[in-house]
C-alpha cells in the first residue's frame, strides 16, 4: 500500500537518463482514466519524454523516501509565458497530495523564471484539479494525440516576484 503522506516526498530535477521512466509514468497515469488501446496508442508519441526535453525544460520529479519516482512535471518557458508540458503521478498516488506539491513547484519555477502566465492543456479528467489549484478555464486547444479532440485550456496568473 502506498504511503499517503505527501511529506514523504522529495522534489528534485529530473535527469536525462530518466526519460524512459518518466514516459512510463505518463502512459501509466493516462491509462488509469480508462482510455481504450487505440487512444493509448495515439498518446505514445505525445507522452514520450526525451532527454532533450529534460535538458531544455524545467522538469521536477517526486521521489518517495525509498528514492522511487512517483510523479513529475515539466514546464516550457518562452518569454513571459510558460506551458505545463507534463504533469503525471502514478495512479496509486493520485489524490495523495503529490500533484499539489508538483503543481506548486511548477508555479514556483514559473515565478522564478519571470513568467506571468502558465498555460495548461488539460485532460478532461484533470480539469477539476487544475481549477482547484487556481487555474481558470480560458478555452480549448486541439489534442496533439487525437485529431479534432478538444482539450480544456486553463491559465494560471503568476504574480511577479
Amino acid at each position: 500500500m502506498p504511503d499517503p503522506e505527501p511529506t514523504a516526498i522529495t522534489l528534485r530535477p529530473a535527469r536525462p537518463d530518466e526519460a524512459g521512466l518518466l514516459t512510463e509514468i505518463a502512459l501509466t497515469s493516462k491509462a488509469a482514466w480508462g482510455y481504450d488501446d487505440a487512444f493509448m496508442a495515439a498518446c505514445v508519441g505525445p507522452l514520450t519524454v526525451t532527454p532533450e526535453e529534460i535538458n531544455d525544460w524545467i522538469f521536477a520529479v517526486a521521489e518517495d523516501a525509498s528514492g522511487e519516482v512517483r510523479g513529475f512535471h515539466a514546464v516550457a518557458v518562452s518569454g513571459g509565458e510558460a506551458s505545463l508540458e507534463y504533469m503525471f503521478a502514478l495512479p496509486e498516488y493520485i489524490g495523495t497530495g503529490r500533484g499539489k506539491l508538483l503543481m506548486r513547484d511548477a508555479l514556483a519555477h514559473c515565478k522564478q523564471a519571470g513568467c506571468r502566465v502558465l498555460l495548461v492543456e488539460s485532460d478532461v479528467n484533470a480539469v477539476d484539479f487544475y481549477q482547484a489549484m487556481g487555474g481558470v478555464r480560458i478555452g480549448e486547444a486541439e489534442s496533439t494525440a487525437v485529431a479534432k479532440r478538444m482539450l480544456p485550456l486553463l491559465s494560471f496568473t503568476i504574480e511577479p516576484a
